[in-house]
């Protein structure tokens, strides 16, 4: 039975460290488009970094009312308040 057990740690801690590292990507293309955006202003217009702002608003509300995923160390995180939220309010 350890045996078992030692499989199933191992798989936990590789898609832990998996959805570790899909956080992080996610925050920096959130922040690569959302300064992309800000950085256009003067050529697309403030529109469309308004409208990119709500869109995501919602997201990342839906998102952490509804999907969550493993982290090293048994954490258990959703990606609309880790990520989302996070990004937005910095």
């Amino acid at each position: 039975m350890s045996e078992l057990a030692a499989t199933l740690a191992a798989q936990f801690s590789s898609n832990a460290a998996i959805n570790a590292l899909l956080l992080a990507a996610d925050a920096l293309i959130y922040f690569a488009v959302l300064a992309g955006l800000f950085r256009a202003r003067h050529r697309i217009g403030i529109g469309a970094f308004f409208c990119a702002l709500g869109v995501m608003h919602f997201l990342e509300t839906y998102l952490a009312g509804t999907v969550y995923v493993a982290l090293p160390f048994g954490i258990v995180a959703s990606p609309g308040s880790a990520v989302l939220f996070t990004v937005y309010s910095g």
